[in-house]
């Protein structure tokens, strides 16, 4: 996860200024948006194969488990890791998170080249509201899938876009949390903590908030994040 994470930051970072917007001719909105409801309206339940103290999954058998801690796994796909982070701030909140933020230009919707909305049934037949997007950087594209407990990312080349996003909805809609122990195991506090730290962000592992803004944490924002803690 380390080298998924500071691969991501390093491609932020250093292509900041050839993020396209708009959509390119090779993503056909209209086609992938018919596709992708046909897909995600046709999904059937695989069951779970997976278990950890926190949420338990299906792996489907094109996909192999690299590496995971309490609250993340990291997945590959023909040669393409998929991060899935677990957003533990969202259900200790009790609430579903906004899926944009103003807090990070990397959420900007001019920056995305296929955005979509909507809902799937997951594992217990419960509708859940998702919102997934591609962002294109250079030759690459990170392409996101937000749902009410899970964030997921990955790297790839636009003919595997599709793919990918199958792959991330099979996750999605097997896939399940166990609240009850996330609860006795966090606190509201610890989250909050979390996110003033001044953060390593080659060091650190998956964000807890599922959010890729912690790690374009400002160095101003950091510093005050740690004179705070020395109060």
């Amino acid at each position: 996860m380390k080298k998924f994470l500071c691969a991501l930051l390093a491609l932020l970072i250093c292509s900041g200024c050839s993020i396209k917007s708009g959509y390119r001719e090779n993503i056909d909105s209209l086609v992938l948006d018919e596709t992708l409801d046909a897909y995600i309206v046709s999904l059937k339940k695989k069951g779970q194969n997976i278990h950890t103290s926190y949420f338990s999954y299906y792996l489907p058998s094109d996909m192999q488990r690299m590496e995971s801690n309490q609250n993340s796994v990291t997945l590959t796909y023909d040669d393409i890791e998929i991060l899935m982070n677990l957003n533990i701030s969202s259900i200790l909140s009790g609430e579903s998170e906004k899926y944009y933020t103003s807090e990070s230009g990397f959420y900007d919707k001019s920056y995305i080249v296929y955005s979509k909305e909507g809902t799937y049934f997951d594992l217990d037949d419960q509708e859940c509201a998702y919102n997934l997007g591609v962002y294109s950087i250079e030759t690459s594209d990170i392409v996101y899938l937000y749902t009410p407990d899970f964030r997921y990312y990955a790297f790839c080349y636009v003919d595997q876009v599709e793919d990918v996003i199958k792959h991330m909805f099979i996750l999605a809609k097997n896939v399940s949390c166990n609240h009850e122990t996330i609860l006795n195991d966090f606190s509201s506090e610890v989250v909050i903590d979390y996110e003033k730290k001044d953060i390593d962000l080659f060091a650190v592992n998956a964000p807890t908030n599922g959010y890729l803004s912690e790690m374009l944490i400002g160095s101003g924002e950091a510093e005050n994040g740690s004179s705070n803690n020395n109060d």
